[in-house]
């Protein structure tokens, strides 16, 4: 599941509710979170791993990726170079018996 958030800040719970609607879903991937990196430990969502790339503030408002993985699936976080223009964060992940990066 995709969605750019343009502040996750004030739709965290709109997206558990909508998760916990959906049922089973795997990954979720959030762009435009807005949060800084102070933060990211308030945007998590239950029963997912979360990998946040967070954009420095002084650089305005916007930016900001999230990734949510299930987590009754095996993932690690990669290491992915993000800049001041761009922000990126990858994820392998275990499904059963096939690895995703």
């Amino acid at each position: 599941m995709y969605t750019n958030a343009q502040s996750i800040k004030n739709k965290i719970e709109d997206l558990e509710d909508i998760l916990i609607l959906l049922r089973d879903v795997d990954i979720v991937a959030v762009a435009e979170t807005w949060i800084s990196s102070s933060q990211r430990d308030y945007f998590n969502l239950h029963g997912y791993d979360a990998v946040h790339d967070t954009r420095d503030i002084s650089l305005g408002v916007g930016g900001g990726v999230a990734l949510y993985i299930n987590k009754r699936w095996t993932s690690q976080i990669l290491k992915v170079n993000s800049s001041d223009q761009f922000n990126a964060t990858g994820v392998n992940i275990k499904f059963k018996n096939t690895s995703v990066t």
